[in-house]
């Protein structure tokens, strides 16, 4: 099929459903059939919620062919590198589109003439697993307008991506199935390909910048920033998962703040403390003053209130600390609004009074109207997204209380090694064997999870699937005595767990407690098997 037979299939789709564009005004076409992933739907099957547009798809975005474009530095070559932020392209919404998705609810997408400019970020990745490919929207990165667009987009329904003739510009349509024509037969015909017409499209990075210099897309701050917790069991990758997601968005390392709760911190090292400090008066001599020391919370609402871009903190084991205490009255700020037509959308709802914060902050926000606001209390920006990480096992120190819970959102982070493509030593060898991490692993996890019955055990007490490094696996299946710093490591890791942690009752149902009646006998056995014995005979009941 050509060009041309394919964006009259688009024109006359798009008139059925109230739209009306013209085909001239357009060199490139891609109709994509979205399926449970590619949806915001709470139905999706993965934790994945960009839309992949892959092979040949690519020549809708031409700069992603600029040889050297993505790097931008020429030491460094293109296919070296993983993944690239590619950054923003401008987005037109319609009117008669959105509320042709939306039965004609109110979305709080504000339209003039008719359209409405936003914008979604690009991802290019290049995987071992795969083509070149780039990922349009990666959620929490898109103007709030896009994510708007994107929750209107179900399953099942196409999402239409038409070029500008000679532009980096975009539009972006939904039709829905079977409320367009006759069915959806002729979308279905063009479903998942590129049609393109030869293009003139200019490609350098200063019409890439000028693009958006008079869009209204950069120069308003960042909204759509929430407060989420990450948890799951030990090991399974909680930290590694938050780190990654901000790395592929290329989030800049000064727009990160990272803290840890522990059972000692508090909630002036949270937010900050006046302490003294020496300087020297004008005459050289020693003055003690007490100035504001801030903490990592108010660290993080600085880098906010002095930046358009989203703002992330980071709290590592916030259930490792007293999180209710260590907020203290900030608590109150994670209350957010949520009406996206609210100019105030995804910011506190409450502000709260702390004199020397909002001391500290004044003289250092830039932005008058910020300052003005400060006055009335310090509040969390829209720009600010609060993750967390926790184990959500039982050993741990402190739990979370019902009204601390219920201002966060939660994400399980999956323990499901077999599923986990990009797990890169899951194939390696427990030391003295040929039994495999991964299949150690799902043996061990089975085990604990039928151990739950007989003794209530929480689920999260099974072993992550990072629960061990490398160098406590080998390479290859290997006599235990020739790994026997490998196997040293693995077995205080992993043994000592199990038998301190998992089954500290009842380890008879795990371990013969007759022959190993401590630790060091279980780790000795391990180590040095005898009598033709495997270092997994320490096991009984399990099968390997």
């Amino acid at each position: 099929m050509e060009f041309n037979e394919a964006i009259q299939i688009v024109c006359s789709t798009l008139a059925a459903t109230g739209t009306v564009v013209s085909a001239d005004d357009y060199d490139g076409i891609i109709v994509k059939k979205l399926v449970a992933s590619n949806t915001l739907d709470d139905e999706r099957t993965t934790n994945q919620t960009h839309i992949a547009i892959t092979g040949s798809q690519m020549d809708i975005f031409p700069y992603l062919r600029s040889e050297g474009y993505l790097t931008g530095n020429e030491d460094v070559p293109e296919e070296d590198l993983k993944k690239y932020f590619v950054g923003k392209i401008p987005v037109d919404l319609y009117s008669s589109n959105i509320e042709y998705l939306s039965g004609g609810e109110e979305t709080g997408i504000v339209f003039q003439n008719g359209k409405r400019r936003t914008n979604t970020s690009i991802v290019r990745s290049k995987r071992r697993e795969q083509a070149d490919q780039i990922q349009v929207s990666l959620l929490s990165f898109d103007g709030p307008d896009f994510v708007t667009f994107r929750q209107l987009l179900h399953i099942g329904t196409y999402m239409v991506i038409l070029k500008k003739k000679n532009a980096l510009l975009y539009d972006f349509f939904g039709v829905i199935p079977n409320r367009a024509i006759d069915g959806d037969g002729d979308l279905q015909s063009i479903n998942n390909q590129l049609f393109i017409r030869p293009t003139n499209t200019a490609v350098d990075i200063a019409e890439l910048t000028t693009i958006h210099e008079n869009d209204d897309v950069n120069t308003t701050i960042a909204v759509g920033g929430c407060n989420k917790i990450f948890y799951g069991a030990p090991g399974c990758g909680k930290s590694r998962y938050v780190s990654d997601m901000l790395a592929n968005a290329n989030v800049s390392n000064d727009n990160i703040v990272r803290v840890t709760f522990h059972p000692e911190y508090s909630n002036v090292d949270f937010l900050g403390q006046i302490l003294p400090t020496v300087e020297s008066d004008q005459e050289g001599n020693d003055i003690v003053k007490y100035t504001f020391n801030p903490g990592s919370f108010s660290i993080a609402l600085l880098k906010a209130y002095n930046s358009t871009s989203m703002v992330y903190l980071i709290i590592e084991e916030i259930n490792r600390g007293n999180a209710a205490a260590i907020f203290g009255d900030m608590f109150q700020l994670l209350d957010r609004v949520r009406d996206v037509s609210s100019a105030k959308y995804s910011a506190s709802e409450y502000p709260i009074n702390n004199p020397n914060m909002q001391k500290y902050l004044i003289e250092r926000v830039q932005s008058q109207e910020i300052r003005d606001q400060l006055q009335n209390g310090i509040y969390i920006p829209s720009n600010l997204t609060i993750f967390a990480t926790m184990n959500s096992s039982d050993q741990n120190v402190f739990t979370l209380d019902t009204a601390f819970k219920r201002r966060w959102n939660f994400e399980q982070i999956s323990n499901d090694i077999t599923r986990d493509t990009e797990h890169s030593y899951k194939g390696m060898f427990i030391p003295g064997t040929d039994i495999t991490w991964e299949t150690f692993l799902t043996k061990i996890n089975d085990k604990i999870l039928d151990y739950k019955i007989h003794t209530q055990t929480n689920e999260d007490k099974r072993l992550g699937k990072y629960f061990v490094t490398q160098d406590c696996l080998t390479a290859e299946g290997k006599n235990i005595a020739d790994v026997q710093d490998e196997a040293m490591a693995f077995a205080y890791k992993v043994l000592e767990y199990l038998w301190n942690d998992v089954c500290k009752i009842g380890r008879e149902d795990w371990f013969d407690t007759e022959k190993y009646r401590t630790l060091e006998e279980l780790i000795s056995a391990f180590i040095a098997p005898k009598n033709g014995s495997t270092p997994l005979s320490v096991f009984q009941n399990i099968s390997f």
